[in-house]
């Protein structure tokens, strides 16, 4: 009986082409629509957070002003924007016996300028930095040599660049011992840096920080300062740590009026993570409007074959189909509609992910919760906004229904 039931319900829809084409409309557009914004937010999700590993699962940062509680008081993140990181803080981190956990320090200070090469031009991170940072940061040498103490103690204008702006400024062609210009300023290219898949440094250039407070920004002060830890499960140990030490050296009992940030790679790796999560569930929640509309749409229809079949359900009721039976038949009729709709805007959604993975640049995967999600969905709302049309069916008086015109 089951099997006769499905067939019915085939046989209406091909019937009814048409109609039942822009009945599924609603449920192709919002199944497709939810099923690209799920794969588009996974998978940006995963790219952001790749991103955001390799600065390092094993570091803390610090910057001066106090953003952490920018939300709750906006007066103490302004009355903080003006503090200064200099380096004697770092002398302050850089101690082996009051912090065992430090594996490396790395000062750092960056100023946005453009860098010159004959004819070309690009817009780029200068970094000041001491020699630790490519170890924190992981930053892999391709070729030539990295930044040395030397460097920074004689103040020289040797340059370190990035694999992105290598690219851009030189091409195919070797950049070792060539001369590029900084704001009217000559350094010599010592070395070029490995793709990192990351354009904070890709497109990025490294200079020694005494070079870089000297020639180019005139200030001492620093952006913010890198913690390297030995071990990952001392990170929040050492946080703490960090803040009751910096509490001290600037003379402040709260923190929440503390002029510096600490945050480490586990709390941004967090933050991101709930980011993108909302983010997504917000357009797959858009993106679901369209089946509530979808579901009205069924219900409509299914409310419109009821009345058109209406001597046909008096004539079945009067032969002996029971009430039950009745009912499925509409409701199965509700739920093949919604499942073939769903179905569709599965593909659909699968390809249009796809594409918008293509043009963005990144890679979008076939999620099996979204195939589960489709059709556990379709069904759904086959059931709940069949039901009422299939109800009413059911409960039609056979004599009524056979004089009904």
């Amino acid at each position: 009986m089951l099997k006769d039931t499905f067939k019915i319900a085939i046989d209406s829809m091909r019937a009814n082409k048409g109609r039942a084409l822009l009945t599924m409309l609603g449920i192709i557009i919002g199944i497709s629509s939810v099923i690209a914004a799920l794969s588009i937010g996974q998978a940006a999700q995963s790219v952001i957070l790749e991103q955001v590993q390799g600065l390092g699962s094993n570091t803390i940062t610090i910057t001066s002003g106090n953003f952490t509680n920018a939300f709750r008081s906006r007066a103490t993140a302004l009355s903080t924007l003006n503090s200064k990181l200099d380096y004697k803080v770092v002398n302050v981190l850089d101690n082996s016996i009051k912090f065992p956990e430090i594996e490396e320090v790395s000062p750092e200070s960056t100023s946005g300028q453009d860098i010159f090469y004959k004819s070309k031009t690009e817009s780029v991170s200068v970094y000041g930095i001491t020699p630790t940072v490519f170890s924190v940061r992981q930053l892999s040498l391709s070729k030539g040599r990295l930044i040395t103490e030397d460097d920074q103690l004689k103040v020289k204008r040797n340059i370190v660049l990035g694999s992105g702006v290598v690219s851009s400024l030189f091409g195919e062609s070797d950049p070792l011992g060539k001369d590029v210009k900084i704001k009217g300023l000559t350094f010599k290219v010592v070395g070029v840096l490995e793709e990192k898949g990351n354009a904070n440094f890709d497109e990025a250039v490294y200079v020694p920080l005494s070079t870089l407070s000297a020639s180019i920004t005139g200030s001492k002060n620093l952006n913010q300062i890198v913690v390297k830890v030995k071990d990952e499960d001392q990170i929040d140990t050492l946080t703490g740590k960090i803040q009751q030490s910096l509490l001290k050296y600037y003379k402040v009992r709260d923190l929440d009026k503390a002029p510096f940030t600490v945050i480490s790679s586990k709390d941004i790796l967090s933050l991101t993570e709930s980011i993108t999560s909302i983010f997504t569930v917000l357009l797959a929640s858009i993106a679901g409007i369209s089946l509530i509309v979808g579901g009205i749409g069924i219900m409509n229809i299914m409310l419109v074959s009821v009345s058109e079949r209406t001597r046909e359900i008096g004539l079945r009721k009067a032969i002996g189909a029971r009430q039950n039976a009745i009912l499925m038949q509409f409701l199965i009729e509700a739920v093949v509609l919604t499942l073939s709709g769903g179905l569709i805007g599965m593909v659909l959604g699968i390809i249009l992910g796809m594409i918008i993975g293509v043009v963005g640049g990144f890679s979008v995967g076939i999620s099996i919760s979204a195939i589960v999600l489709s059709v556990s969905v379709s069904v759904s709302i086959g059931v709940i906004f069949g039901f009422y049309p299939a109800y009413r069916a059911a409960k039609l008086n056979p004599i009524d229904a056979l004089k009904y015109e």
